[in-house]
C-alpha cells in the first residue's frame, strides 16, 4: 500500500524496510522513563488514605497515566498530561494558578525556581502541540522534549510536605 503512494515501486519497499529498522532499532534503545518515583505515589496514596484536605485520586491518576504514557512513548499524550497535572495544584498551595504558585508561594528560591522552569517549559510544549494545526511538515516530539521528571519530583515532594 504505501508503494502506491510514493514514487517508484522499488522505492517504497525498500522505504518500509528502512521506516522499520529504525522504529525497532530506537524502540529497543530507549528503556523505560521513570517520569515519577514510584515512592512518590506511594506516598501519595499513603496521604489520600488519611482524608487529606484535598482529594488526591485525580492527582494520583494523572500521574499514573503520565508513567505509563511515557513507558508507551505517547508523547504528546504526556506533555498534555503533565500540563494538567501543573493545572490541577495550586489550591494545595492556596493557589488559583500555578503561576500564582511560582511568584506567590512562600516556598524556597530553589523550589519557586524549579516550579518556574516546568510552568514554563511544559506549558510552551504542550501548547505547541495542542494548538498547532496541521503543516506540511512535522517534528514529532521526543521523550527528552516532554520529560519534566526532576521539576515534578520537586513539586510532587512539595505537595508530600504541604499534606503530611
Amino acid at each position: 500500500m504505501m508503494q502506491q503512494n510514493m514514487v517508484g515501486a522499488g522505492t517504497g519497499k525498500a522505504m518500509e524496510q528502512l521506516l522499520a529498522s529504525v522504529t525497532s532499532e530506537s524502540s529497543q534503545a530507549l528503556p523505560a522513563i521513570a517520569v515519577v518515583d514510584p515512592q512518590r505515589l506511594t506516598t501519595l496514596r499513603a496521604i489520600a488514605a488519611h482524608n487529606p484536605p484535598f482529594d488526591l485520586r485525580k492527582l494520583i491518576q494523572l500521574l499514573e497515566e503520565l508513567v505509563r504514557c511515557m513507558d508507551q512513548r505517547a508523547l504528546f499524550v504526556a506533555a498534555m498530561l503533565t500540563r494538567a497535572i501543573v493545572d490541577h495544584v495550586p489550591p494545595i498551595f492556596a493557589c488559583k494558578t500555578f503561576n500564582e504558585v511560582v511568584n506567590n508561594y512562600p516556598g524556597s528560591r530553589s523550589f519557586k525556581e524549579s516550579m518556574g522552569i516546568l510552568n514554563t517549559s511544559i506549558r510552551k510544549i504542550a501548547d505547541a502541540h495542542l494548538h498547532t494545526p496541521i503543516r506540511a511538515s512535522e517534528v514529532l516530539p521526543t521523550r527528552i522534549q516532554v520529560d519534566c521528571a526532576r521539576e515534578l519530583d520537586v513539586l510532587l515532594g512539595e505537595i508530600i510536605r504541604i499534606l503530611q
